[in-house]
């Protein structure tokens, strides 16, 4: 546990990974303004919380499998990056941004939860499975979800952006009669 609050802009390279085990509470990275770029990898039973201002960019395939939440500023999953170990991920506030190519950033039986003001952004080539999505706290169809401007079955910009989507493998059955807030 503790929390990371950033200075300046700066980065992790790949000469040592590191374990998350929240054995002493929640690890907090507070990018407070600033770019925190971490090209190597968070492993670990642990998870953490991505807040403050600014971005925190996950460069590599993470293997850590506690929660990932976003309450401030973005979090950035990298064209070559991945959380995909990490099975529930919550967007409280600020966005959770997906820059990845395809199937890769988030794992395949993943819980997503996008609550208050938090947004997912999309990035165009992003069409990545997920095991349940709830908007608002109401889960949601299985099916495509994304923004307008997506090829996805089911667009809502209140909590996406860009040109991708998310695929939903476990959700409710189509059919269903289901109101978005």
């Amino acid at each position: 546990g503790g929390t990371l609050t950033a200075l300046a802009n700066w980065t992790a390279y790949n000469t040592q990974n590191i374990t998350l085990t929240n054995i002493t509470g929640t690890t907090v990275i507070d990018t407070a303004g600033h770019t925190i770029t971490v090209d190597c990898i968070l492993q670990g039973t642990g998870g953490f919380v991505k807040g403050g201002a600014g971005n925190l960019v996950l460069g590599r395939t993470n293997t850590f499998e506690g929660q990932t939440t976003v309450t401030n500023g973005t979090a950035t999953i990298g064209p070559a990056g991945s959380i995909g170990s990490s099975t529930n991920i919550m967007v409280r506030g600020g966005v959770l941004a997906l820059e990845t190519t395809g199937n890769t950033a988030i794992g395949d039986s993943a819980s997503v939860r996008i609550e208050g003001n938090g947004r997912m952004n999309l990035g165009s080539d992003v069409a990545d499975t997920i095991g349940s999505l709830y908007l608002s706290g109401a889960p949601m169809l299985n099916g495509t979800w994304g923004s307008q401007s997506s090829p996805a079955e089911f667009k809502t910009d209140r909590y996406f952006s860009g040109a991708g989507c998310l695929i939903v493998a476990n959700g409710l059955p189509k059919g269903m009669l289901l109101m978005i807030r």
